[in-house]
């Protein structure tokens, strides 16, 4: 889903390795610009619930999410 007037992007998994490990798997993005200077906030949202309690936490997708952050404000700024 996507929420423009909200900056605001949903993604639900519906298929896929993740859905070996995980019963439901739904990931957030919301920006909001920065007050007073240039740039953005991005909040990253994981809901998930695991199989069972022998599934790990998605610790490698929090470090990719931190990834994509970091090169998304790289390109953004070269723009700029």
């Amino acid at each position: 889903a996507v929420e423009p007037e909200k900056n605001l992007i949903t993604f639900r998994v519906i298929e896929g390795d993740l859905m070996k490990e995980y019963k439901s798997f739904l990931l957030t993005i919301q920006v909001t610009p920065k007050q007073g200077g240039p740039g953005s906030i991005v909040h990253w949202h994981l809901e998930y619930e695991k199989i069972s309690n022998e599934v790990a936490h998605p610790e490698t997708l929090l470090q990719f999410c931190v990834e994509v952050s970091k090169e998304i404000d790289e390109h953004l700024l070269s723009e700029e």
